[in-house]
């Protein structure tokens, strides 16, 4: 558990985001809504841009019950040494190690409840068409440095492989969900 970024109110041990993630990255978090499909990071290296969506995705994926995540680099095998590593090191930086199951084969981690943060390589884009969640939805994707997508053509096939709009009513009737969704 890393130190420093915790904070005690009413014997309530909470995290102080701003500290964890430092003063550049707070209006991306702090002024996210839930119909903003599309955000961007933009920095130079070493700006921790990466290590802040790694927070933001544990968090986020700990406090809605609906969410699941796609984290994307151009090839998948890329995932393990950046993505992956940086989500695992958010996940033991809050302590929360216990809550949660890393899987190498297929990379992912998943949450206690079954949701799960899945790792994908836009090297083959079809295979992202038919991804499923046993519960919740894909709410959100990550792109891990994004101008190495190769085309966008590329990019317009992940964006609409996300469909957690529809689902069906108490009646049994096919609607649509208000159930937001983020790259």
């Amino acid at each position: 558990m890393r130190q420093g970024i915790f904070k005690e109110e009413h014997g309530i041990l909470t995290i102080d985001i701003k500290k964890s993630i430092g003063q550049g990255y707070s209006n991306g978090w702090f002024t996210n809504t839930r119909k903003c499909r599309y955000r961007l990071y933009k920095g130079a290296r070493n700006t921790k841009k990466s290590y802040n969506w790694a927070n933001e995705a544990v968090i986020r994926l700990i406090a809605d019950d609906i969410t699941n995540i796609l984290v994307i680099r151009r090839y998948d095998v890329d995932n393990r040494n950046s993505t992956f590593a940086n989500i695992c090191r958010a996940i033991s930086d809050f302590g929360l190690e216990k809550y949660f199951k890393t899987r190498t084969q297929p990379l992912e981690i998943e949450y206690m409840d079954g949701r799960k943060i899945m790792f994908a390589g836009m090297n083959n884009p079809t295979s992202l068409n038919s991804i499923a969640c046993k519960k919740g939805f894909l709410t959100c994707v990550y792109i891990e440095e994004a101008y190495e997508i190769e085309s966008w053509d590329a990019f317009v096939k992940l964006d609409q492989s996300i469909r957690a709009g529809m689902g069906y009513d108490q009646e049994g009737n096919l609607v649509e969900l208000d159930v937001p969704q983020q790259i």
